[in-house]
């Protein structure tokens, strides 16, 4: 819904820097306002080189090291070409006073080849964590996309450690994912900030010809919309999986596929939860070297599109599971 996009701003050499929040806690979380409209000869220019329909995106979040429990924080996320990363630092340094000092950065460890315009969306996740807005959805066409959230803990989480998970999806693929820790404290704590830190985080940004989507055959449905996000990513179409998974049958060249693939993206929901074959899917890419390297994590990728999502097996457990939309099937 509207209400739940935020803000989406290019990066201007004379924009203002903000003024600092006050020290309260703000009381009720507030959607950012969206930005002005500007005209042609505001928009930043884009170099003649970087005209072109694909472009590589990068993902780059800022983060506080440490925050108090029941109060507000910011966190910033930006997509932008690899070119313009000293550029968002220096932007995320003016807003230091909201990120606690000197904040963490996170980012994806490549670059992701995607089509001018499209559609990702943003979602930042942590249990017992609230996010205002809880995703932003933005089109993918200039250099520096900047997004801004605001976080509140519950009180539950004082002095404890907390990893937040923000899932960039071209629905239905995740396309990065990116992990940063914060400890939380009571609200009397003082922080004690340290310099800023590169982390990237260990996930790879998908190749067409490098991922196996596994999914009951009573989902149709999904394969239809990975044909669609293919396209909408620029990418050819190659679903050699259909061809091999005729009748279900679980043989050598699924296991080949498994091996091959840099990401195993697992469709869950009732059905694929009751497939035998699923099952079989997903033990075996726990057991190919890239599976056993980090029992699955960065590897296989669940993903559910619908709600409530069924309960995970027992292996599986310690896997982020994404919620993703589906595109429309006739597109």
């Amino acid at each position: 819904s509207a209400a739940e996009r935020g803000p989406t701003l290019g990066i201007k050499p004379s924009e203002p820097a903000p003024k600092p929040l006050p020290t309260a806690p703000r009381p009720t979380p507030v959607a950012p306002s969206p930005e002005p409209v500007r005209s042609a000869e505001e928009l930043p220019q884009r170099p003649a080189a970087e005209t072109t329909d694909i472009a590589q995106a990068r993902f780059t979040a800022f983060l506080p090291r440490q925050a108090a429990v029941e109060r507000w924080h910011s966190l910033l996320v930006y997509a932008h070409t690899p070119e313009m990363l000293d550029q968002i630092r220096s932007d995320a340094k003016r807003f230091a006073a909201e990120l606690g000092g000197m904040p963490r950065e996170v980012r994806d460890s490549h670059a992701a080849a995607l089509k001018r315009g499209t559609l990702l969306t943003f979602t930042p996740q942590a249990e017992k964590v609230t996010f205002n807005p809880s995703s932003v959805t933005i089109a993918w066409w200039e250099d520096v996309h900047r997004l801004e959230f605001r976080f509140k803990a519950e009180a539950a989480l004082a002095n404890q450690a907390v990893n937040i998970t923000i899932t960039v999806s071209a629905d239905p693929l995740i396309i990065a994912q990116l992990r940063g820790g914060l400890v939380f404290e009571s609200p009397e704590s003082v922080y004690a900030p340290s310099p800023f830190e590169n982390e990237p985080v260990t996930t790879a940004p998908y190749r067409a010809e490098e991922i196996f989507v596994s999914y009951s055959h009573l989902d149709s449905e999904v394969a239809e919309a990975c044909r669609n996000a293919y396209h909408a990513l620029g990418y050819e179409v190659l679903m050699d999986v259909d061809k091999l998974r005729a009748g279900e049958q679980w043989n050598e060249g699924l296991k080949r596929l498994i091996e091959r693939a840099t990401i195993f993206q697992l469709f869950w929901s009732e059905n694929s939860a009751k497939s035998e074959f699923c099952r079989e899917e997903w033990r075996y890419a726990l057991q190919t070297p890239r599976g056993r390297e980090t029992n699955g994590v960065g590897f296989i990728r669940p993903v559910y599109w619908r709600k409530p999502m069924p309960t995970p097996p027992e292996e599986l457990k310690h896997l982020h599971f994404a919620y993703v939309r589906l595109p429309r099937l006739n597109e």
